[in-house]
């Protein structure tokens, strides 16, 4: 049941029970009395008649179901002593509380504030940037092969942390080797010459805020920068040159006899190498005095890197031809890349013995 108006709202098929009271010529509740009803029904037809039951006190009370929706009207009223009453009640539908749904968003919003936790609250505090720009911006294609890029990027980035945070900045900070809350709290507020005070109040409030900017995490962010960083940046960008597995590469210049025979190019040292190609190269019109002029390599030279068919004088009679050779061979600690000019006299050649290779370990260079 509701209030609408001024009216109290009954359901269809609610059971209402009407009191009316009866009062006799002296003033007193009668007791005795033939109190009869009738019920009108929304068309302000009867709907159901009687005798009212007495309660107490002259009280007398009838129970009635309407069975629709409108206005019905309760009449009471007796012979003796004269007294008769209408009541007008208002019949709808009314309105219930859905108690599944109230049960249903009840759960839902405990839901709702069990994960909205204190902690992610504060997680969407620390998301004071533009995300939507932020994820714009992470790469979604390849960056190099090789990380070259990559490094290229880092070493940018540190190339401008490096700026930024100067030997001088970096002694600044050592400065702040002290209770920087207590100093704080040192400073005098009451009046020291003629503005003393506002100059205090000014200072307290600028290291206020230098307090709130210098936070621990920051601090901790300081202490992670414990390394050379210079050294990290050179690291980046290449490492060792003589880096296991990294291309070097190396070129000899050959000025024997033509007709010299077996003449060292290159030895390996300090850690075996893979070699991977061998270009001759002409600086000069060839003398007619050479004749070949292979390259070979390893004990009584089994490797061929470049053979006879190939070196031969008419393939390096002017400046810039070349033979060349592509492969793998490895050679081991102390092993020689040779050149064999073989010719007709001893004219020197004005060749260039130009070898792509990689150390097997650490170290590996050839010399």
């Amino acid at each position: 049941v509701l209030l609408t108006g001024h009216y109290m709202v009954h359901k269809v098929n609610e059971a209402i029970e009407t009191k009316v009271q009866v009062i006799n010529g002296n003033g007193d509740p009668d007791e005795g009395a033939t109190v009869n009803y009738i019920v009108y029904d929304e068309a302000d037809q009867s709907f159901d008649t009687g005798a009212m039951a007495h309660t107490a006190n002259g009280i007398y009370t009838k129970t009635w179901t309407p069975d629709a929706i409108g206005e019905w009207t309760f009449y009471g009223y007796s012979a003796d002593p004269k007294f008769h009453k209408s009541y007008t009640y208002s019949v709808g539908k009314g309105v219930e509380v859905d108690a599944a749904l109230a049960s249903a968003w009840t759960a839902g919003l405990a839901t709702i504030l069990g994960n909205l936790s204190q902690a992610r609250i504060e997680y969407l505090d620390e998301l004071d940037f533009d995300l939507a720009a932020a994820i714009a911006a992470i790469p979604t294609t390849m960056v190099g092969t090789d990380n070259a890029a990559l490094a290229s990027a880092w070493t940018a980035g540190l190339a401008t942390i490096l700026a930024n945070f100067s030997q001088a900045r970096i002694e600044y900070l050592d400065e702040l080797d002290f209770d920087l809350s207590a100093a704080i709290s040192a400073i005098p507020t009451t009046m020291i010459g003629t503005d003393g005070a506002a100059l205090a109040s000014a200072w307290t409030a600028g290291l206020a805020t230098i307090l709130g900017n210098f936070s621990q995490a920051r601090i901790e962010y300081l202490d992670q920068l414990d390394f050379n960083l210079q050294e990290a940046i050179a690291a980046i960008e290449g490492g060792s040159a003589t880096a296991a597995g990294k291309k070097q590469i190396k070129e000899f210049s050959i000025t024997a006899a033509a007709n010299a025979g077996i003449t060292t190019v290159a030895t390996i040292g300090s850690q075996p190498c893979v070699i991977e190609s061998v270009i001759i190269h002409a600086d000069a019109d060839q003398t007619d005095d050479m004749t070949t002029c292979a390259v070979e390599g390893g004990v009584g030279q089994v490797i061929e890197f470049i053979g006879t068919n190939d070196a031969i004088e008419a393939n390096l009679d002017a400046a810039d031809k070349q033979v060349g050779w592509t492969g793998i061979v490895r050679l081991a600690v102390g092993k020689i890349i040779y050149i064999d000019l073989q010719g007709s006299g001893a004219t020197a050649v004005d060749l260039t013995v130009i070898i792509t290779y990689r150390a097997c370990v650490d170290g590996g260079v050839l010399s």
